[in-house]
């Protein structure tokens, strides 16, 4: 439903742009894309979560982007299209991947901090993302108690 209308406004966006760039060939465009999905995947893997999220809208433009050139080329074929969804499938595999990887290395230092500040005992205290304030966690003040006291 939503994707008709949505695919008609992507299409008049870049129109004129995939008119212009209707000489490359559409699947440069795709590996193009392809590879800025994966860059964000790698980015994501090493903490780096503002360039990976750059590479994945930049990815998914040009995944936009070589439909639309093929359109204007008259250069359709259903290999480009399987080859444009296969690409699509890696990426979109390959981003929580790299997230979790970039996140790992975080979630052992939280269990590592856990030990020495956390308040749950030998689990881990994910309160600890949330809590930068040192002397509140030293005094036992939570946002709880800090309200009853001055309300």
């Amino acid at each position: 439903m939503f994707d008709a209308r949505l695919r008609r406004t992507k299409d008049r966006v870049l129109y004129r742009v995939a008119f212009a760039l209707r000489g490359v060939p559409p699947i440069a465009i795709t590996g193009a894309g392809f590879a800025a999905g994966l860059g964000a995947a790698w980015c994501a893997a090493r903490g780096g979560y503002w360039a990976a999220a750059a590479l994945f809208w930049f990815g998914r433009l040009l995944d936009g982007l070589d439909g639309a050139v093929a359109r204007a080329a008259g250069t359709q074929s259903a290999l480009g299209g399987y080859l444009d969804l296969m690409a699509d499938f890696v990426v979109y595999a390959a981003i929580p991947i790299g997230i979790w990887f970039g996140l790992r290395d975080q979630l052992s230092a939280l269990a590592r901090d856990s030990k020495r500040h956390g308040t749950q005992g030998e689990q881990v205290d994910y309160a600890l993302l949330l809590d930068g304030l040192a002397a509140e966690r030293e005094q036992g003040i939570t946002i709880d108690v800090a309200y009853r006291y001055f309300s």
